[in-house]
């Protein structure tokens, strides 16, 4: 989705300044711009009816004890997914429960969507003192994975310092209290 919108933009920023000059090539720009938002618009739909068939209803907001069902929920989509955890639990605020959440949720949805079936995902919860380090990797099944998309920092921003990127040919998210 982020690539998408991406092309959107710079087609757009292209196609203000070349309408005037080159009225055919204005028309190319804006199919292209229509074609790359109807593939980020397919994308989002596919990514939002997968998380809102995996999320808790809308009166409860998601915590650490969440994980669990979203982990299994992957696993019924035949992806092997598992949650390990080392060092002494600490009480975090809601806001960071849910954005751990949500890291794991598009950690695990990234899998789905782009490792395949035959994916194996690892998630890695690290508490460590004062900190809780969050790690979704997978072994890219049989499919290469693309770059993460940004989203992943925005929504860890309220609970501290994020990191999302590649590691050894693997997507790796991280996020820490």
């Amino acid at each position: 989705m982020a690539h998408s919108l991406a092309v959107i933009v710079r087609q757009a920023e292209g196609g203000a300044f070349v309408a005037e000059r080159d009225p055919a090539r204005a028309v190319q720009t804006l199919q292209t711009i229509a074609e790359a938002g109807r593939v980020a618009l397919t994308d989002m739909r596919g990514v939002l009816g997968y998380c809102a068939s995996r999320s808790p209803g809308p009166s409860s907001r998601p915590t650490l004890a969440d994980l669990a069902p979203l982990v299994a929920g992957v696993r019924e989509a035949g992806v092997h997914a598992e949650v390990t955890e080392s060092g002494v639990p600490f009480t975090l605020g809601a806001t960071t429960e849910l954005a751990v959440y949500r890291l794991v949720q598009e950690g695990l949805t990234n899998a789905v969507k782009h490792a395949g079936p035959r994916a194996r995902v690892a998630v890695v919860l690290s508490w460590q003192p004062g900190a809780l380090i969050v790690a979704v990797v997978d072994d890219g099944g049989e499919v290469p994975a693309p770059i993460p998309m940004p989203g992943a920092r925005d929504r860890c921003r309220p609970a501290g310092d994020a990191r999302a990127g590649r590691r050894g040919g693997r997507d790796v998210q991280r996020g820490a209290r």
